[in-house]
Formats: C-alpha cells, structure tokens, sequence
C-alpha cells in the first residue's frame, strides 16, 4: 500500500484544480469534517500496532478518500 500522509484541504484543492474561491467556500462546508477525520486516522495509524487494527485504519482511510473524491467530482 502506498504511504499514508496527513493531507489539507488544499491538497485536493489542487488535486481537482478547483481555483474559484466561490467553489472553495461551498465545499469547504462539505469536506472539511470529513479530512479532519482523515488526518485523524492518520494518527492513528501511526500509532497503532496491531496489523489487524491497522488493516482496519487503512479500510477506512480508502472510504474517507473515496467520500472526498465524490464530493469534489460532483461538484464539477
């Protein structure tokens, strides 16, 4: 699996090349809980070390990702 980082809401800013500030504060609303979330089990992770545990984070890190992403794409 590849390195699980911390990411900000920024980063999927630039990932989808959202530049309208007026698109920024809309989904602000809708994703900035869900990223908080995601950097929390980031933290977790790391601190975690039990595999089976950490194979759970991972799942539910993928699910995060996977909400933030249909956020963003819906919002094209």
């Amino acid at each position: 699996m590849a390195e699980l980082n911390q990411k900000s809401i920024e980063f999927f800013f630039k990932k989808y090349h959202v530049t309208d500030d007026a698109k920024k504060i809309r989904l602000l609303a809708d994703v900035t809980d869900i990223i908080y979330d995601y950097n929390m089990l980031i933290v977790k992770l790391e601190k975690e070390s039990d595999d089976f545990r950490q194979k759970q984070i991972e799942r539910d890190l993928a699910e995060l990702e996977s909400k933030i992403d249909e956020i963003f794409i819906k919002s094209k």
